[in-house]
């Protein structure tokens, strides 16, 4: 017998980070109110923020964690390409960090929002094939395992996310209400009633409602 929750995992992460590229690179467009309206700017970049936070600590747990792991009988040209593909993802967030600063104050003139936009739509253009030859990678190497080896990697994983994506008020929202459907129920479920009833719709609320009109179903 052999599960797949640290591939799962991964995977979903992939989809929470897809829907959140394709928000900015549209809210963001040339015509959007995000430039003009105070209050949906400031929700924009705050909804910036989580994406490039967590696009960054699922790449730290991949290089840190799950490539060592696909790794643990010696080098594989795949994870080797994988890892070139992160550190032109990383060039990319660099570029995005410099600018939103000025973005959350307003500072960035035409030019600039414009080096905003191109930003967002080169790391959007690079990310599709990344995830396909990465999730191939993780077809490869994470289906198989045993219920002991792949429950371990995922806590490492789960682990590590929970200290390096950011503060829980706001990215718990950001992760739940990226997702739909099953991805949406699945994890949804494995949270404890104290978030779902109460932290999150209630006690966290003046954190992450900012982002509201950039999630769904919230």
């Amino acid at each position: 017998m052999s599960t797949t929750r640290a591939r799962d995992g991964m995977n979903r992460l992939h989809r929470v980070l897809t829907r959140a590229l394709d928000v900015l690179r549209v809210e963001g467009g040339e015509h959007a109110p995000t430039w003009s309206d105070t209050e949906r700017l400031n929700g924009y970049v705050l909804y910036a923020r989580c994406t490039l936070d967590l696009l960054a600590a699922h790449h730290q747990s991949e290089d840190e964690i799950v490539f060592p792991f696909i790794q643990r009988d010696g080098p594989l040209p795949a994870v080797t390409a994988l890892d070139a593909q992160h550190h032109a993802v990383e060039a990319a967030l660099a570029q995005l960090r410099v600018r939103i600063g000025r973005l959350a104050g307003g500072g960035l003139d035409g030019p600039g929002r414009q080096a905003w936009r191109d930003a967002i739509a080169t790391l959007r253009a690079a990310w599709d094939a990344h995830v396909v030859d990465e999730e191939a990678v993780f077809d490869a190497a994470l289906v198989g395992l045993s219920p002991d080896d792949d429950a371990a990697l995922a806590k490492r994983i789960d682990r590590h996310g929970r200290a390096h994506s950011g503060p829980g008020p706001v990215m718990l929202p950001f992760l739940l209400f990226n997702l739909t459907g099953s991805d949406r129920l699945d994890f949804e479920g494995r949270l404890p009633w104290i978030l779902t009833g109460l932290l999150i719709p209630k006690m966290w609320a003046r954190r992450w409602t900012p982002m509201r009109p950039f999630l769904v179903d919230c």
